[in-house]
């Protein structure tokens, strides 16, 4: 089997099919789910947990620069059964300093108490902050993620159409 030879259309189609790929097929689907899984999360049950470890980590983030933020281990009981989680935020960013000291000054102590909220199915699913995106930047991003993926598929249409014209 041979394929026809390339041509402009042909570079349009196959840059529409991309684009539709990566933000109808792929961004738009999880970003549906996501939002899901946090309205999900914002109502599994709280409890106590215990910090067993917490360190400050420094990243280097372009433009802001050097960043720091918190690596936490929480160990919690559920039913009798002890459970260690590690993660601080879903749906957001975890909260970043811009100094060492700020960072090491808002960090929980080895052996304090914070809050955190578990999946009552699998309790082993926790996580300390739910943050919710507003609604309007949510439908927002949903709009043109899906805008953007929905004029790929016509830029793919266009190019196959114009590319199978052409081939005459």
């Amino acid at each position: 089997m041979r394929f026809p030879k390339a041509n402009k259309c042909a570079g349009v189609c196959l840059t529409g099919a991309f684009v539709f790929l990566l933000f109808g097929g792929f961004i738009f689907p999880w970003m549906i789910w996501s939002r899901g899984r946090v309205e999900a999360m914002t109502q599994w049950p709280e409890i106590d947990a215990r910090v067993v470890s917490a360190e400050t980590r420094s990243t280097y983030r372009r433009p802001a620069g050097r960043r720091y933020r918190h690596e936490i281990n929480y160990q919690f009981e559920v039913e009798s059964r002890s459970y260690t989680g590690d993660r601080e935020t879903y749906g957001g960013s975890s909260p970043e300093w811009h100094s060492e000291a700020e960072a090491r000054d808002a960090q929980p102590a080895i052996g304090s108490t914070v809050r955190i909220r578990y999946n009552p199915d699998a309790p082993g699913d926790s996580v300390m902050r739910v943050i919710r995106t507003s609604d309007s930047h949510a439908l927002m991003l949903r709009w043109f993620v899906g805008g953007v993926g929905a004029a790929g598929g016509l830029l793919m249409i266009a190019g196959a159409k114009a590319w199978g014209s052409g081939r005459k």
